[in-house]
């Protein structure tokens, strides 16, 4: 039932922490690395940085659930506002996030590490 009629309480959807961290990851480039070294080469909607991000994302809170389970994590979160406009969570499923780890294991994990900014952080 709406608190206020014409408001859709089931619409709602938050970014909480997961802000700052997309804030961060585009900040410091890393999806354009990403981009640059594993280019989108079929014809589906979302970049392999795009799933790297939301990998990331997802490992902030819904850790230990299998990859088919992954888009549930983003029911309630508006990824257009995180990950890009027009992106929806029809857009995931387990073979989005299966291709891009197939294309990281092929391009090899840690030359892409080595390519990002993240790899002469003091971080590291």
């Amino acid at each position: 039932m709406p608190i206020i009629d014409g408001f859709d309480d089931e619409s709602i959807q938050t970014v909480g922490h997961l802000g700052i961290v997309a804030g961060a990851y585009d900040s410091l480039g890393i999806g354009k690395v990403i981009d640059r070294a594993i280019p989108k080469t079929r014809q589906h909607h979302l970049t392999h940085s795009q799933v790297v991000e939301l990998m990331a994302l997802n490992g902030l809170g819904f850790i230990e659930r299998r990859l088919y389970l992954f888009p549930e994590f983003f029911d309630d979160i508006a990824l257009s506002r995180l990950i890009g406009p027009g992106i929806t969570r029809d857009y995931l499923n387990d073979d989005v996030f299966g291709r891009t780890l197939d294309a990281i294991v092929e391009y090899g994990p840690t030359e892409l590490f080595n390519d990002s900014p993240l790899s002469g952080s003091p971080l590291r």
